[in-house]
């Protein structure tokens, strides 16, 4: 704003001054100024008319200021909405994750075999809400690509599961694995006993399909595959 008030005042000196000072020069040298005061309409015609180039650059000057405000206050007014359209953004995204945290934090305290700490509550909502800060609440696309990568871990063990003979189902890599494709939403899962570890997956994914029936309006979010491995 401060900027564009610079700006006007000069144009206006420039223009107006050049103007005012063409208008001196054509009246001393026609001797106006010898001349009586006179403003009957004949005076005032040949007065304009001498100084009628004087008076475009005038009228020009106002013409270019009249364009400038103009301008300037659509580009003011814009600046002001795109300021208040990121500052209500920002405060959507405090406000909104706010209850994506005290959401997650109660389901955890239904969940016995889950800890607190274990869990990036801020890095699985950035997962899920990647254009949050920027007013965009839609599910983003990689964490559409996190739940299809899980269900396929999981779809992978409950084939190994079934056709393994003799405890052949590598329960050693499935946990791995698990492990690994946590982590990209900041839960961290230790490795355990077979029996402990699927306790604690269980609740993990009770968690995770919990927090998508809630938060993942979407039917691109499909629902956790059920286990069928032990």
């Amino acid at each position: 704003m401060e900027i564009l008030i610079w700006l006007l005042a000069i144009v206006a000196i420039i223009g107006y001054s050049l103007s005012g000072l063409a208008i001196i020069n054509t009246s001393l040298h026609l001797n106006f100024f010898s001349k009586p005061l006179c403003l009957e309409e004949a005076c005032v015609q040949l007065w304009a008319k001498a100084n009628e180039y004087s008076l475009a650059i005038a009228k020009t000057t106002s013409d270019l200021l009249v364009a400038l405000a103009t301008a300037g206050g659509i580009v003011v007014a814009l600046m002001s909405y795109v300021s208040n359209v990121s500052n209500s953004a920002l405060a959507n995204h405090i406000n909104h994750y706010a209850i994506f945290q005290s959401y997650v934090n109660n389901e955890i305290e239904k969940r016995s075999r889950i800890e607190a700490s274990s869990i990036d509550i801020f890095l699985w909502y950035n997962a899920i809400f990647r254009g949050s800060r920027v007013g965009v609440m839609s599910v983003s696309g990689e964490y559409h690509k996190f739940v299809k990568e899980l269900n396929e871990k999981i779809s992978a063990s409950n084939n190994q599961a079934k056709s393994a003979k003799d405890g052949t189902f590598r329960y050693t890599l499935h946990q791995a694995q698990i492990k690994e494709q946590m982590k990209i939403i900041g839960i961290i899962i230790s490795s355990q006993p077979r029996n402990d570890f699927y306790e604690i997956e269980d609740q993990v994914f009770s968690l995770i399909s919990a927090v998508n029936q809630s938060f993942c309006f979407s039917t691109k979010i499909p629902p956790l595959v059920t286990r069928a491995y032990v």
